[in-house]
């Protein structure tokens, strides 16, 4: 969405320049619109469908790869190996908002879950779940 609204002040410029009572004006407006319109949704409904899930046995990862296809990914939390979190940035820091990885046992593949609030809480939960499972099953 920040690349989106960057194209308009370089854009705003040109708004003056154009006579919108042409065929020609209208048409390649409507169009502009169209597409910063589908671009704006598609970015709102990734931002807003890409999802974890955390229960008392696993993790389960939702990510909105376009329209219509997503990619389901779960994670025993008794397979969890470990938890990090980053915060880069001076925003960030400032509004505590950063990256959890959580890396499990046996594969290469790490669950990354960008753009959370209070990635240290969060860690913390997810690590306590994880404790709690692993003497549930007596790993």
């Amino acid at each position: 969405l920040p690349k989106l609204l960057a194209l308009v002040p370089p854009l705003a410029s040109y708004a003056t320049i154009f006579d919108y009572h042409t065929t020609l004006a209208r048409a390649i407006l409507g169009v502009w619109l169209l597409i910063m319109w589908t671009s704006a949704w598609g970015a709102c409904t990734k931002y807003f469908l890409n999802v974890w899930v955390l229960t008392s046995q696993r993790i389960v990862d939702i990510k909105q790869c376009g329209f219509f296809s997503r990619e389901v990914s779960s994670l025993f939390l008794s397979r969890v190996q470990d938890v990090t979190t980053e915060v880069i940035g001076v925003l960030p820091s400032l509004l505590n908002i950063g990256t959890i990885k959580v890396q499990s046992a046996g594969e290469d593949v790490e669950f990354i879950m960008h753009g959370i609030p209070r990635p240290e809480h969060m860690r913390d939960l997810i690590l306590k779940y994880v404790s709690v499972e692993t003497k549930s099953t007596g790993v």
